[in-house]
Formats: structure tokens, C-alpha cells, sequence
């Protein structure tokens, strides 16, 4: 019956490999993540939140508009004196 254990050339070259995709791997996430420098450009969370108040400031304006405009349209028009 012939040996069936992996020689020890056999085992270097299959950890090799797995190395080497594991490398690469490596080096495309190294090559494709953001650095500092990329994320200062972002906006911070203090930015998000005076953006949030003013867009709630500005529907809150419109929603008042919108108020004014049917409280005028839901008046009785005068009627002319007969």
C-alpha cells in the first residue's frame, strides 16, 4: 500500500499558496481603503446635524406657507350687496 502523508514540500507549497492569496487580498484592500486624508473631506457629524436643523427649519417654513394658503382659500368669499 503506498504512503498517503503529504511530503513536507507538499505542505510548504500549499501554505505558499494560501499565503499568496492571502496577500493579494491584502494588497487590494490596502490599495482600495481610505486614508485620513481621503475621509477629511467628509462631512463631520456636527456639519450633519446643522444640515438636519436647517432642512427641518426650511419644511417647517413651508408647512406654515402651506397653513397660511388654506386658511385664506377656506374663507367664505364676500358676497356682493343685493
Amino acid at each position: 500500500m503506498e504512503n498517503q502523508q503529504p511530503t513536507n514540500q507538499e505542505i510548504l507549497e500549499a501554505i505558499n499558496t494560501s499565503f499568496s492569496d492571502v496577500e493579494s487580498r491584502l494588497n487590494h484592500l490596502e490599495s482600495h481603503m481610505a486614508t485620513k486624508e481621503d475621509l477629511k473631506g467628509f462631512a463631520t457629524k456636527e456639519d450633519l446635524g446643522k444640515m438636519q436643523h436647517n432642512i427641518l427649519d426650511g419644511v417647517d417654513r413651508k408647512i406654515s406657507d402651506l397653513k397660511g394658503d388654506l386658511v385664506v382659500m377656506m374663507r367664505p368669499f364676500p358676497q356682493p350687496a343685493a
